[in-house]
């Protein structure tokens, strides 16, 4: 587990995650990036990550089923400051107007509302979304558990998470137990979500990884000095 502290402010569930790595040039990355990018074997990592997420409260709240549950689908890269290693969000789409303001408003987040549609049935996956003027559409096949392989245990088990506001950023510590993963076979993948960067990413070649469901904490928000 990332932090024993259990001060956190806000509470969720994870279900349904899809990670598709993707190993793209550092030279064609680190400049649309805040950050000091973090490599595996001398490639920057960018993933695409389509999951829903339930049961979200605060600690002073219990769960309300309409507003406790969105779909998010978001474009990450793997980032290190003042020493830590974390993440940095490109962008984070949800289909939740309330969750997209919250995020916006008391994590600094660049959440961005938009339509996300979801199917899991356990052996099936299909992603469909379309936030602004771009869209990707996703399917695959979910497969046996496993143990991770070494590139998606530098990218998934990291703690905390780096975000900027003007001038200023601020770190995000997570809580969580270690990940536990299953095969995901891409069958198709199409859609320009990824071209809110400027870098090729070609999601066929992708590093793909399913992950039935996690428990997660966040601790409150640190502006960084």
């Amino acid at each position: 587990m990332g932090m024993k502290n259990s001060s956190w402010i806000i509470k969720q569930r994870w279900v349904s995650l899809v990670f598709l790595h993707s190993r793209v040039p550092v030279q064609l990355l680190q400049d649309h990036c805040p950050f000091e990018l973090d490599l595996f074997e001398g490639n920057a990592i960018v993933s695409t990550v389509p999951f829903r997420m339930n049961a979200i409260r605060f600690p002073f709240t219990p769960t309300v089923p309409y507003l406790s549950n969105l779909n998010e689908l978001n474009l990450r890269t793997y980032v290190k400051y003042k020493g830590r290693s974390g993440i940095y969000f490109f962008t984070l789409d949800s289909d939740s107007i309330l969750g997209t303001w919250v995020a916006q408003k008391f994590f600094h987040l660049p959440y961005r509302y938009g339509e996300i549609r979801l199917q899991d049935d356990g052996l099936d996956y299909r992603v469909k979304s379309k936030v602004d003027q771009r869209s990707l559409s996703l399917s695959g096949k979910i497969g046996a558990g496993r143990a991770k392989t070494p590139l998606e245990q530098w990218a998934l088990e990291r703690y905390s998470l780096f975000t900027t506001e003007g001038p200023r950023v601020y770190r995000g510590d997570v809580i969580h137990e270690p990940w536990n993963v299953k095969d995901f076979t891409l069958t198709n993948a199409a859609g320009n979500f990824t071209s809110l960067i400027p870098v090729p990413i070609h999601l066929g070649e992708a590093e793909t990884t399913y992950s039935e469901a996690l428990d997660v904490r966040f601790m409150p928000f640190q502006r960084c000095e």
